[in-house]
């Protein structure tokens, strides 16, 4: 983190095999995510947050299955959530906002039992929220914010542990319906705490 590295992220990086954490946060990296990052079987945290990276989070993600930490947020990745994120049961945080992505929310989430924060804020996605998002028993932060993501989310509140929840739920007429947000913002790109 905070070494001014520029370049792009070698697609060499799968040899490092025995590699448990990736923190390249807060640089100037281009170019984008290496599919070989599949490799990387020992990883717990990938941090690569506030760089300038392209393209779309590849699906090999699903093979680091004790990854706790994923966090792509401030880059300009583009593309769908891909439905291997489900696989990373280890995952934990997953921060992927602000970026450009696009297409819908996974239901394949539910299988990341152990998920405390999601992140999506500030993207391009679309359509409502999976019900199956009910079955995180560890959620304690949901921000799906300055999306068009719409619906009633009302069936999240009865989580125990759901501590923070933003999303779409200011003004006139809100995409969202949540009786239980903490941070509701509009179709003008302003949030103001519930």
């Amino acid at each position: 983190d905070f070494n001014r590295l520029t370049g792009s992220i070698p697609n060499g990086i799968g040899d490092m095999q025995f590699l448990t954490s990736l923190a390249l946060s807060d640089n100037n990296l281009t170019g984008t995510i290496p599919t070989s990052i599949g490799d990387l079987t020992n990883m717990r945290a990938f941090t690569a947050g506030a760089n300038q990276l392209n393209g779309t989070i590849p699906t090999e993600i699903g093979l680091l299955k004790n990854v706790h930490t994923f966090d792509v947020s401030y880059n300009s990745l583009t593309g769908q959530i891909p439905n291997e994120i489900g696989n990373m049961t280890q995952l934990s945080l997953a921060t992927l906002l602000q970026n450009k992505l696009s297409g819908t929310l996974p239901s394949s989430l539910r299988r990341n039992a152990k998920l405390k924060l999601f992140d999506v804020g500030d993207n391009r996605l679309v359509g409502t929220v999976p019900s199956a998002l009910q079955q995180l028993q560890r959620l304690s932060i949901l921000y799906i914010y300055l999306n068009d993501i719409g619906g009633d989310i009302d069936f999240l509140c009865d989580l125990e542990q759901l501590h923070s929840i933003g999303a779409d739920c200011l003004g006139d007429r809100p995409e969202v319906i949540c009786r239980c947000c903490h941070v509701c913002c509009d179709f003008r790109d302003k949030c103001d705490l519930a």
